[in-house]
């Protein structure tokens, strides 16, 4: 696969996780991306079942940001950077592997909050080859890691060691190309989010960002727990 291809691949899987991310912020700016509608056309595009995925995605994260505003954590920016760290094709199929870095800003609550917390996610791409030479997005599905849940996954931590979706299923690809739902999902549960536990320092390059912030002046690695 040409170089192209692949930063076209990379381009929507940002702009997923940074539709995602923008669920989880306060202020106008980061609605208004939350909103956004997915490429149902172009080079590398979603299928409109993935499209109805994102949707609902959008809401389980609204769902969750007002779970964390009710334990006085906020976010009011994201960036998000987006690697691509491998793509294999088969026929009319592609999978890409990619690690994703996203800082998140604090809205100052309590007052004694970091200046920004962030986490690095695994995610693994499902492309289906359209008959006119574009690829389609059908598959999102993350990568399971020791550890807790990013903020933005759609996977409760809750005592789930299989990473279940929660409220949504993570599209996986029937024959013909198109998501399919997986069954019920299991539901989120109070006990799944507590406060992002800051672990180390990162520099990352930001190729997305959400909130129309630029980048904060400090940087912390941490997963939300």
């Amino acid at each position: 696969m040409d170089t192209e291809t692949a930063d076209d691949f990379a381009a929507l899987a940002d702009a997923v996780l940074t539709r995602r991310t923008s669920a989880l912020l306060t202020g106008s700016q980061p609605i208004r991306h939350a909103a956004a509608v997915l490429p149902l056309k172009g080079d590398a595009h979603v299928t409109t079942g993935l499209a109805r995925v994102e949707d609902t995605a959008t809401e389980v994260l609204h769902h969750r940001k007002a779970r964390l505003a009710d334990l006085d954590e906020a976010y009011t920016a994201a960036e998000t950077e987006v690697d691509v760290d491998e793509v294999r094709v088969i026929g009319d199929r592609a999978t890409a592997l990619f690690t994703e870095t996203t800082m998140l800003t604090y809205k100052k609550i309590r007052g004694d909050e970091p200046p920004t917390t962030g986490f690095q996610a695994k995610h693994e791409l499902t492309f289906v080859a359209a008959p006119d030479g574009t690829w389609e997005l059908a598959g999102f599905t993350p990568q399971a890691e020791d550890g807790p849940a990013a903020v933005n996954s759609l996977v409760d931590t809750a005592g789930d060691s299989d990473n279940a979706p929660i409220g949504v299923a993570e599209a996986p690809v029937d024959d013909d190309g198109e998501p399919e739902p997986d069954g019920p999902a299991p539901q989120e549960t109070p006990a799944g989010t507590t406060q992002p536990t800051v672990q180390a320092q990162i520099e990352p390059s930001v190729t997305g960002t959400c909130g129309g912030r630029g980048p904060p002046s400090s940087r912390t690695y941490g997963q939300w727990r």
